[in-house]
């Protein structure tokens, strides 16, 4: 009934003037025009499945790989911390430092990864399946009247398959944006933990140092009656057992004397009372006034614009190196930088680049010194020098 239907109404717009050669000639046309749809469909397909497995294998190796190595270890570190603070909190050290901030971010991240791996999951289990036409009933050798008929049929037999093609394609797409942004979220979790890896070891490192103080203090202490039992309990493994009898250094009775050979010598270039050297002495005084540069703050550092305008910036001005171009190198790059209490940015540091590719390290550091004054890291509403760590992304279009 729709066949026919479809007939009368081409043979109504052409007011039966038209011949059915005319009409044949129509109905090729527009079945050529839905072949072309099919196959270009089935190519995009094609590529957007490669795309797409691209795109999870290398989410799958940036989790497998940096997400989980550096969330093992930053657990390792705060752990250590832990301790730490512990023991010290024990001998009755005041211990300035406290993690409930690192604990914090920490909880932030593990939530943000939490809900990227859901994601991640979700997008791994989708598959993409597209339907393909049928066989095509012959109508070349059949009189033009039966032609109009079969080239009708074979029509919507395309337009069907057309349809639900187009709807799987949509489908492919949103997977592959998604999966692009789910990449994007996945480094910048990276870049989160690099970064509170580089707190936390600059913490363990502080508390191991006065730990180790305290160790040095007990350990060659004369009487040990002054320290608290904590310090037994805590620190007597370090003690070295008494059975143990300490080398001595055997004293000679006569020092020999040593001939003296200054006849080989220019004495004339050295001075009786040689000037001594003094470089040390202010060493603590310039440490005072050495800017401190923070790696935790309460508010840190930002591009201008927020994180779109950071990327789009780093697209824009990126130059791709030419051997990495030749040699297909892609990847991530690793940027720990200074952000003064000005904005200003300078002593870029690749903390993690691209195996084989140290040009893509060069340019990396280049375009982080380019950036425009960004808006610096607060501590209690205060501007002040703090570490960013983001990552310079190279991916060959």
């Amino acid at each position: 009934m729709k066949l026919l239907t479809t007939i009368f109404v081409l043979l109504s717009v052409s007011g039966f003037a038209q011949s059915k050669k005319a009409i044949n000639e129509q109905l090729q046309k527009e079945l050529a025009e839905q072949k072309f749809i099919y196959e270009n469909t089935m190519n995009v397909h094609r590529q957007t499945l490669v795309e797409i497995e691209k795109q999870r294998e290398y989410v799958n190796e940036i989790i497998d790989t940096d997400l989980n190595i550096l969330q093992r270890q930053c657990t390792e570190s705060l752990s250590s911390s832990k301790e730490s603070i512990r023991i010290l909190t024990k001998l009755g050290i005041p211990v300035v430092d406290t993690l409930a901030n690192v604990e914090k971010q920490i909880r932030g991240i593990s939530s943000s990864l939490n809900t990227l791996r859901e994601l991640h999951t979700i997008q791994m289990g989708r598959d993409f399946f597209i339907d393909s036409v049928g066989i095509q009933t012959p109508w070349t050798d059949k009189k033009i009247k039966e032609q109009n008929v079969l080239l009708l049929q074979n029509i919507d037999s395309f337009k069907a398959v057309n349809e639900k093609n187009r709807v799987t394609l949509d489908s492919e797409k949103e997977c592959l944006r998604e999966l692009r942004e789910l990449q994007l979220g996945v480094s910048e979790i990276i870049a989160r933990q690099w970064s509170m890896k580089s707190q936390l070891g600059n913490l363990e490192s502080k508390l191991d140092g006065k730990l180790r103080d305290e160790k040095i203090r007990y350990v060659t202490a004369k009487d040990r009656k002054a320290f608290s039992k904590a310090y037994e309990e805590e620190l007597s493994e370090y003690l070295i057992p008494e059975h143990v009898v300490a080398f001595e250094v055997p004293e000679f009775e006569d020092e020999p004397e040593i001939e003296s050979e200054s006849e080989e010598y220019n004495v004339e270039s050295v001075s009786d009372n040689p000037e001594p050297d003094m470089s040390y002495v202010n060493l603590e005084e310039k440490e005072k006034h050495e800017p401190e540069i923070y790696d935790w703050v309460d508010e840190p550092a930002e591009f201008p614009g927020g994180q779109e305008a950071f990327r789009k910036y780093l697209s824009d001005h990126l130059r791709y190196p030419s051997d990495a171009r030749e040699a297909m190198i892609q990847g991530k790059v690793y940027v720990k930088f200074v952000v003064s209490d000005k904005g200003v940015v300078s002593n870029p540091n690749v903390v993690k680049g691209i195996n084989g590719c140290e040009s893509c390290s060069v340019e990396a550091k280049r375009l982080i010194l380019s950036l425009p004054t960004m808006i610096p890291g607060k501590i209690k509403g205060k501007a002040v020098n703090s570490y960013f760590i983001y990552p310079v992304q190279f991916k060959l279009q």
